[in-house]
């Protein structure tokens, strides 16, 4: 059955710079030991790894070594474990970390028989920027010895860290953070800008409002103007419509009249045409074939004259 170690054996390692190595006394206290934050940090704003003690030349750079709200940053311990492969460790974050609004990402149990250095993602869920203070305890450690039985055979060593991994290096160079507060103030800005739209949408639709309105009255009065102009259009063609019936009823008329004339002349034409053949016959031994010859076409002439006298009375109807 496994066996915790106690703040004496820890210390024993402290004093000794065996299983923990770059340790400090103060920080064993009962059965754990608090791991540090160290001087190395993998920040989005770097895109690379920046050691807190050599690389922050400007006071932009310090101000910039925090874990800005909505960011996470990766972190190293300060301590280096040399565990045994009878030892294993539990982890626990510290109360203070969260208190201050800071998630640990990371691995929570250390395997017996690794050594390296512990690697932690910082997520800082709070409203204000976490500073990134080397030697603040961010993780406590219980060690518990493993009894002989427990002992894994198989010789396997965990891996290593000593450094940052790749896989890490990759992530953070595409790793873009979302700050709360940047997320807040382009929230305000938006809507600003909808209150700004809809104030601008209001004048727009009143002025549409507006011209239509406009329009709708032009149209009213361009169908009044039409159909008074229609009205008065009627009024003077009424009249022609008048006379066009009645110049119909005329000619209809006179077309009656001239069929009338025609079957006349007709008869006349058909009636002269015997009474010639007649007088012929009769006179045709007496030897007065050219006084008779005269007497029908004076009659015609008469008969002719009569006509165009009863057409021109027929006429004047018009």
């Amino acid at each position: 059955m496994s066996k915790v170690i106690t703040e004496k054996e820890i210390k024993e390692w402290i004093e000794n710079n065996t299983n923990i190595k770059e340790g400090s006394l103060e920080c064993a206290e009962g059965i754990k030991y608090d791991f540090r934050l160290g001087s190395k940090f993998l920040k989005a704003y770097f895109g690379r790894v920046i050691d807190y003690d050599t690389d922050l030349k400007s006071a932009e750079d310090t101000r910039r070594a925090v874990v800005e709200p909505g960011e996470v940053v990766f972190v190293l311990s300060r301590e280096r474990l040399v565990l045994p492969r009878n030892v294993y460790a539990q982890l626990s974050p510290k109360r203070s970390l969260s208190q201050d609004g800071i998630e640990l990402m990371g691995g929570l149990t250390i395997d017996p028989g690794y050594e390296g250095y512990l690697v932690f993602g910082l997520r800082n869920v709070a409203g204000t920027p976490y500073p990134l203070s080397p030697g603040t305890k961010i993780v406590g450690a219980n060690f518990f010895e493993l009894s002989d039985d427990e002992i894994l055979t198989e010789n396997r060593k965990p891996v290593s860290i000593e450094s940052f991994p790749d896989k890490l290096l990759t992530l953070i160079g595409k790793y873009n953070p979302v700050n709360p507060q940047n997320l807040k103030a382009e929230l305000i800005e938006l809507q600003k800008a909808f209150r700004e739209s809809q104030g601008q949408l209001g004048e727009d639709v009143r002025g549409l409002k507006g011209e239509i309105n406009q329009i709708a009255s032009d149209l009213v009065k361009e169908s009044l103007k039409r159909e008074q102009e229609n009205k008065a259009l009627s009024d003077k063609f009424s009249p022609l419509e008048a006379q066009l019936r009645d110049i119909n009823n005329k000619t209809i008329a006179n077309e009656v009249k001239l069929e009338q004339i025609q079957e006349d002349l007709s008869k006349i034409e058909k009636n002269t045409s015997e009474i010639y053949t007649n007088m012929i016959k009769t006179s045709a031994e007496a030897g007065i074939k050219g006084k008779i010859s005269a007497a029908i076409i004076t009659f015609i002439i008469t008969v002719l004259a009569g006509v165009i006298v009863a057409l021109i009375q027929g006429w004047v109807i018009f």
